[in-house]
């Protein structure tokens, strides 16, 4: 039980980090383009949390490549 609630804290504060990273990417560019894209991440990444779906690492993962490679556009 008590592995399981150290993995749901570990999972909601790397979706949160990520949330971050993302919103001040958001501030930091101005590319209205990337903007839009990274807004569009920020808002599949909401809706996961909202929705209460059960996020994997693997899915954490493909979150933080998606964010990435947003970056590297």
């Amino acid at each position: 039980m008590g592995d399981l609630y150290v993995d749901n804290y570990q999972k909601i504060h790397d979706l949160n980090k990520l949330n971050r990273d993302i919103d001040q990417s958001i501030s930091d560019t101005d590319n209205l383009k990337s903007k839009g894209r990274l807004r569009d991440l920020q808002k599949e990444i909401n809706d996961l949390q909202e929705d209460g779906t059960e996020l994997s690492e693997y899915d954490l993962d493909i979150l933080d490549k998606k964010y990435k490679l947003e970056l590297a556009r």
